[in-house]
């Protein structure tokens, strides 16, 4: 989603495999990001990226799952926008982003 629907470029990828708090086995990924140009993310774009890879995943994913990512990819459309999110904080990461890497908006 990063990459086709926002426009970051991958830079670095980082993982690490730990024990939890509570005895689980956690994967993690720390992915970093450049940013490529001026970021422009649209909701229509980020959910049919996140449809297609929810739909990619079910080649992989056990038996037991594939149910849930069929009715997660099913149901994606109806997926509401968050009620915390303000239309600024895109304005403001954009800005962020820029004084950082020293990319123009």
């Amino acid at each position: 989603v990063a990459v086709h629907a926002v426009g970051l470029e991958p830079i670095a990828r980082q993982q690490r495999e730990f024990t939890g708090r509570y005895g689980a086995c956690v994967h993690e990924d720390i992915l970093h990001f450049r940013l490529s140009g001026t970021v422009t993310v649209l909701d229509d774009d980020a959910r049919t990226e996140a449809v297609g890879v929810l739909r990619e995943a079910l080649d992989r994913a056990p038996a037991e799952s594939r149910d849930a990512l069929l009715r997660a990819a099913d149901e994606a459309s109806g997926v509401e926008p968050s009620v915390v999110y303000q239309p600024s904080a895109r304005e403001n990461f954009q800005k962020r982003c820029s004084e950082r890497s020293g990319v123009g908006v």
